[in-house]
């Protein structure tokens, strides 16, 4: 998972700066962010590798954003919120469709389809 996640940082960056339209940081920190939030912690590395890879990190966005704006650092965000946000949706849509959310024109009720005579629990 480590190798997809850091594979989708180089070719999302280099696809940027192939375009030319200058949204690189964008993707690059985006990505990047993605990886610092989620990924690095499953590599199994000490408590100072994770806060030596957050502070090259975070370096890297102020010196890079340090030139473009700081109006423009909110771009960093974008990526992951999109992510994410897509993750919940197609989580929502999952758990609806597996866990028998049913359509209401087609809810029949289980007493419905039993005989007059028979009893449920309970009832």
């Amino acid at each position: 998972m480590f190798v997809q996640e850091f594979a989708v940082l180089f070719h999302g960056t280099l696809v940027a700066v192939m375009q030319g339209n200058n949204l690189w940081p964008m993707f690059a920190f985006g990505f990047a962010g993605i990886f610092v939030i989620t990924q690095m912690h499953g590599l199994g590395q000490p408590c100072w590798a994770k806060w030596a890879i957050f502070a090259i990190f975070a370096t890297s966005a102020l010196w890079i954003y340090s030139g473009r704006g700081w109006v423009a650092m909110n771009k960093i965000l974008r990526i992951p919120l999109i992510e994410y946000l897509a993750m919940f949706i197609l989580a929502g849509i999952f758990f609806s469709s597996v866990c028998g959310l049913p359509a209401r024109s087609n809810h029949v009720p289980l007493r419905d389809l039993l005989p007059a005579e028979t009893q449920l629990d309970g009832e």
